[in-house]
């Protein structure tokens, strides 16, 4: 019987030993299974996180720009924070009848944009109340063609003793029927400055003036 009992005992320490065995690695199964998961969670939180600040950097690379929406006309336009626009509804004596445009001025003051829009059978006012330009000749820029309004427009250059004094991004005659709208867009400078002075030849504005008249949405 002693003998008998003894076996039984150690049979028994070895079922223990098996089955305590048993539980420890699965308990170790499951806390490591979950510890990959949570590594697993947080890596793809991380990614997410990455690519979210990645995304806004992307938004707002070209820097900060304003929205002008005119409902009444029936259009909107996107120009730099750091720009003015300023809205001009006044009457023209030389063409008996209003004028609505816009213009818009770089930081320094020295330049603006001028933008006039209208519906091509609208009446009762003008979108250019403009009746003359200063000396020079006209240059067309067929390498600057752009497209405004679902136009393309080729801007011409006002040029005096070799120097650009001003862009014009005028609406060729058949681009009224396709845009079914009249529109005039100027890049001039401020009246305070030397006419002969004046060179917009290697003007980094110019390029602005572009993205600017690119974002023209009508209404």
């Amino acid at each position: 019987m002693p003998r008998l009992l003894k076996w039984l005992l150690i049979v028994l320490v070895i079922i223990m030993v098996g089955v305590g065995g048993f539980f420890a690695g699965k308990f170790y199964w499951q806390k490591s299974n979950s510890n990959t998961k949570s590594n697993e969670s947080t890596a793809t939180s991380s990614a997410g996180t990455k690519s979210a600040a990645n995304e806004q950097a992307v938004g707002n690379q070209n820097g900060c720009w304003k929205n002008y929406k005119n409902v009444p006309v029936g259009y909107r336009i996107d120009y730099p924070c750091d720009w003015t626009l300023t809205e001009t509804n006044e009457f023209n004596e030389t063409l008996e009848m209003n004028v609505k445009h816009i213009t818009i001025h770089t930081p320094d003051n020295k330049y603006f944009l001028y933008w006039g829009y209208k519906k091509s059978a609208e009446q009762g006012f003008a979108d250019n109340g403009r009746t003359g330009v200063g000396a020079g000749d006209f240059f067309p820029k067929p390498n600057m063609v752009f497209n405004i309004l679902g136009v393309n427009v080729i801007p011409k250059a006002l040029v005096y003793q070799n120097k650009i004094k001003e862009y014009f991004y005028e609406e060729p005659q058949a681009g009224v029927a396709q845009c079914s709208c009249d529109f005039i867009g100027m890049f001039s400078y401020d009246q305070s400055q030397d006419y002969d002075q004046v060179d917009m030849t290697n003007l980094n504005y110019v390029t602005t003036v572009k993205q600017i008249l690119l974002s023209a949405q009508k209404l």
